[in-house]
């Protein structure tokens, strides 16, 4: 029996893509990536058919906790990859592989 007030967790989907990973074309079809996945779900229903909208569920790169985080000589910033967003990042990796045209 559940306490009074505790909430039941949700299992994780693959909600990173406005298009169900089985609907996605093998080829030839334009992506467009954006933060969020209401936004992908809207903006899908304006595009069509032709364009697959992914969704990286909010940034997937930051700087180091640790450091300063910017080469004080080039001024370029060193950034690393969320820990907790690696899978997000494979499966935009794989939608990249079919992709004519990236947005």
């Amino acid at each position: 029996m559940r306490k009074q007030g505790a909430r039941r967790k949700r299992a994780r989907s693959w909600k990173y893509s406005s298009s169900r990973p089985d609907k996605v074309p093998k080829s030839d079809y334009k992506l467009l990536i954006v933060e969020s996945p209401t936004k992908a779900k809207t903006i899908q229903k304006y595009l069509g058919a032709d364009f697959v909208v992914a969704s990286t569920m909010g940034h997937v790169m930051d700087l180091p906790k640790k450091g300063f985080g910017v080469d004080l000589n080039t001024f370029k910033p060193n950034y690393q990859l969320i820990p907790g967003k690696r899978r997000v990042v494979t499966y935009l990796k794989s939608l990249l592989k079919g992709a004519s045209e990236v947005y």
